[in-house]
């Protein structure tokens, strides 16, 4: 039952729920293939609903099969109100083939208005300054990873979707509403 999921510790980025005091709720999952994006999100609609809120969904998805890629953009914009589409690489490849296939697929349904980003997080940036009381954030496609690689002749770096998102509720409210949602790459 839902109450039992909201009340059970999840493991680190696996329909994990960051709470750090905002008037929204916020969970961080692994959620990377159709089927598991499918799930999260049946989940995390019912959870809006019973907030009366909007369900915002940012979604990004490593270098992989593109045909997963597609069907998971897809399954996203169809399952949410707001979606942000970004793309990230684990070993340097060009992000723009990831997003390029989630948009995409994204583009074949109705659904949710649909927004991207070149980085990561700009894009949790952006769902949390447009969360408000009542609505569910879901931030998919990482969850428990903890590196990411901006190029080929990069080292990975770290990078916790969960860290990230704590550091961004930790601004204040007010200063949140003034940071710029994004740099270059939102469209």
């Amino acid at each position: 039952s839902l109450p039992a999921i909201l009340a059970t510790p999840a493991p680190p980025g696996r329909l994990e729920r960051i709470d750090a005091g905002q008037d929204f709720e916020l969970f961080v999952d692994f959620a990377h293939s159709p089927d598991s994006v499918r799930a999260v999100l049946a989940t995390m609609r019912t959870l809006a609903r019973g907030r009366q809120g909007r369900l915002i969904v940012v979604l990004g998805l490593p270098v992989g099969a593109p045909a997963s890629r597609r069907e998971c953009g897809r399954v996203a914009r169809a399952g949410c109100d707001h979606l942000i589409l970004d793309a990230w690489s684990l070993r340097g490849e060009p992000p723009l083939l990831s997003l390029q296939a989630l948009r995409a697929g994204a583009r074949e349904v109705d659904g949710a208005t649909v927004q991207s980003a070149l980085n990561r997080r700009s894009s949790i940036a952006l769902a949390i300054s447009q969360a408000r009381a009542g609505d569910v954030v879901a931030i998919l496609g990482r969850g428990p990873l903890s590196t990411i690689a901006w190029d080929r002749h990069a080292a990975c770096v770290p990078f916790y979707d969960r860290e990230v998102v704590r550091e961004l509720l930790s601004d204040e409210p007010d200063e949140r509403a003034k940071r710029p949602a994004s740099p270059a790459g939102v469209a």
